[in-house]
């Protein structure tokens, strides 16, 4: 079970991912507490928190597998639905030369608690897009990691300004 947040966690959690990542936390906390019923009562609550940009996820700190995946990571990562709900399928589609910086990123999050990447991804098309990868530990009563909550945005144009300024 999840002791209350405090307020140090929830600082933490509104810089790594703003007022929609405390929300996501709220829901991981009465998910396991039993107050919201199941995989579709998370999908019902996120659905009702999540912003348009940004793709959230939780996933279970001891096994690394995908606990939630919202339906906006599809889109955001160029899956067709259902289709990329597994860490591995995302991890295929980051850019070779990327790489390195996000399982530098997984190991900060085991480590730190905290992780931000910003990184491309391929899509089918060919295209890329910017990734910017916010995460953060939600611990159990004696502080050990229980889940890894994130947030994917896509960072995209922001990136592409950027360059453009650099030129």
């Amino acid at each position: 079970m999840f002791a209350e947040i405090t307020l140090t966690q929830t600082a933490l959690v509104i810089a790594a991912g703003g007022a929609s990542a405390l929300a996501v936390t709220l829901v991981v906390h009465l998910l396991l507490r039993r107050r919201v019923p199941g995989a579709r009562g998370i999908a019902r609550v996120m659905r009702m928190i999540e912003p348009g940009q940004s793709a959230f996820r939780i996933m279970d700190a001891r096994t690394e597998r995908d606990l939630y995946v919202s339906p906006a990571c599809d889109d955001l990562w160029g899956f067709a639905a259902g289709e990329g709900a597994d860490p591995e399928s995302r991890f295929r589609r980051v850019h070779p030369d990327d790489l390195e910086r996000v399982r530098q990123a997984r190991e900060d999050i085991r480590r730190r608690g905290q992780a931000e990447c910003t990184f491309r991804i391929t899509l089918p098309d060919g295209r890329e897009r910017w990734i910017r990868d916010s995460m953060w530990t939600i611990n159990d009563r004696r502080g050990r990691p229980r889940c890894y909550a994130g947030a994917y945005t896509d960072v995209t144009e922001a990136s592409r300004m950027q360059a453009a300024l650099a030129e």
